[in-house]
């Protein structure tokens, strides 16, 4: 059921028993419960959204356990709640105020847990600070006790994605390499090992297997990733009694207290199922596939996985329609006209001559949304608003954009918008374009592909409707050798009917 009230929101994070959210014009609300000032309004307890008490107006929030913290379009981050104030206090210092974290540094994306935080900065380098009991910061020299200022976490790479749990952090970095660190006592940082219940794991180690991640999501006793292709794997604690990695999967035994059966590794999910982003609970793991289909696996006592039921499902199930409304159906393909710029040539014309500058060119207009485009290696380049994941993993590829590829500039309302995105000597092949709002309002996308005679083929979309965090799907076909006479077969993949 929608949220009370007819406001409309652009960014939603979920918090262990308080939630919070974003208007378009970044003001942010919070309800639910807690004591500790999580909700920033002064209040314990809101039962409907209430404003948090701060004039700032910010472009990503995040709600953890006990706390929240969001970034403004400048860059700078605010918390509130438990553990947002510097303190020794080992319980955390903290209340309703909105405070600035103390830094230089300036970011487009925060994650936060229980005692720590991390941000991806504007130049994609992950910074981690707060409470390092357990090594969650991922700084070796940062002290194990007390409040650690923002540090750059040494991974190597700039950072695409992270995910933080209450003792723990997930990165992926633009390469596809998956990093974790923090507790772990059940296997959860995947690295083929565990430790002792209070060891502190402060030094990041990849993930263990030779898949390019996409995305990695933590939650304390386990954890889930998507690789390139979009195959969902999990790992750490698998016991029967809470078998939570979507398999039966379990051949490693974690933890003294007693011992737990588990997955030190990351083990494939079943199903053979592909997704396109995944989220993982308490105790339970949700994922929307390619097809736009919902699936979620793991405990289900109160009913999180979506079934109508209470029975747990060790392999990932179909989440229901609600009642009184279809079930979802396959996704149905638009053709869209295409719009050729170099027409083919006619019998007996003279052959266009070869060059080696064949390139994919993509238009979005619309100060309403942000696009990620995977190619047929799955490979990603783009912007996802829903996760404040920024992408480049293609070579040769850029993406050129009035807001640099971010929510800044596209947190304004009416400011004009623009995005180009070139992938030159691109790969044959499938690509899929996700067009992801960040408010309501309209865009046009316009696609085109040059083969190396220099001939072309376009299609375009005009004036399309799009809503907050709404995603559209566009896919297409390249072909280097003869893109101009094939065509791109351009057309936008339909969501399931509801």
């Amino acid at each position: 059921m929608p949220v009370a009230g007819e406001m409309t929101f652009i960014d939603v994070a979920a918090g262990r028993e308080h939630a919070c959210a974003l208007t378009g014009v970044g003001q942010a609300f919070c309800w639910g419960h807690d004591p500790s000032g999580a909700l920033g309004t002064g209040a314990v307890t809101a039962r409907a959204p209430e404003a948090v008490r701060t004039p700032l107006r910010f472009v990503g929030i995040s709600a953890g356990d006990q706390r929240t913290c969001a970034v403004t379009k400048e860059g700078v981050v605010y918390c509130w709640g438990r553990f947002s104030q510097p303190s020794a206090d080992p319980s955390g210092r903290g209340g309703p105020e909105v405070v600035p974290i103390e830094t230089a540094v300036r970011f487009r994306a925060v994650r936060a847990g229980l005692g720590h935080a991390c941000g991806i900065a504007t130049d994609s380098q992950l910074y981690c600070w707060g409470t390092n009991t357990f090594g969650e910061l991922g700084i070796p020299s940062a002290t194990s006790r007390g409040w650690a200022p923002p540090q750059r976490v040494p991974l190597g790479d700039t950072v695409v994605a992270v995910s933080v749990s209450s003792h723990g952090t997930c990165a992926v970095t633009a390469g596809g390499a998956a990093f974790c660190w923090g507790a772990n006592f059940l296997g959860q940082l995947g690295n083929g090992s565990w430790t002792e219940r209070y060891a502190a794991n402060a030094t990041p180690r990849r993930v263990a297997g030779d898949q390019r991640w996409r995305v990695v999501s933590t939650s304390g006793g386990f954890t889930c990733g998507l690789a390139a292709g979009g195959a969902a794997y999990c790992w750490g604690t698998n016991a029967p009694s809470d078998r939570l990695l979507g398999s039966t999967a379990a051949p490693d035994w974690c933890g003294t207290d007693p011992p737990r059966e588990c997955s030190t590794r990351p083990a494939p999910v079943a199903g053979n199922l592909r997704f396109e982003t995944l989220s993982t609970g308490a105790s339970h793991t949700c994922a929307i596939t390619t097809d736009a289909r919902l699936y979620c696996w793991g405990a289900n006592d109160s009913g999180q996985l979506g079934t109508g039921t209470t029975t747990s499902s060790v392999e990932p199930v179909s989440v229901v329609a609600p009642a009184g409304e279809s079930s979802p159906a396959s996704a149905p393909l638009e053709t869209l006209q295409l719009h050729p710029i170099n027409p083919p040539a006619s019998p007996g014309s003279r052959a266009a001559p070869r060059t080696t500058d064949a390139r994919i060119m993509i238009q979005l207009n619309g100060a309403v949304a942000e696009a990620v485009i995977t190619d047929p290696a799955g490979r990603r380049l783009g912007f996802d608003p829903a996760t404040g994941g920024g992408f480049n993993e293609v070579p040769e590829a850029s993406y050129d954009s009035s807001g640099l590829g971010t929510l800044a500039d596209d947190s304004i309302i009416d400011e004009p918008s623009w995005k180009e995105i070139y992938f030159n000597s691109p790969v044959d092949g499938e690509y899929t374009v996700a067009v992801i709002g960040t408010r309501a309002g309209k865009y046009t996308l316009a696609i085109g592909g040059y083969d190396v005679r220099h001939r072309s083929s376009w299609f375009k979309s005009t004036d399309v409707p799009i809503a907050p965090r709404q995603r559209h799907e566009y896919r297409f076909q390249f072909s280097a050798a003869d893109a101009g006479e094939r065509g791109l077969n351009g057309r936008r993949v339909r969501p399931p009917n509801r």
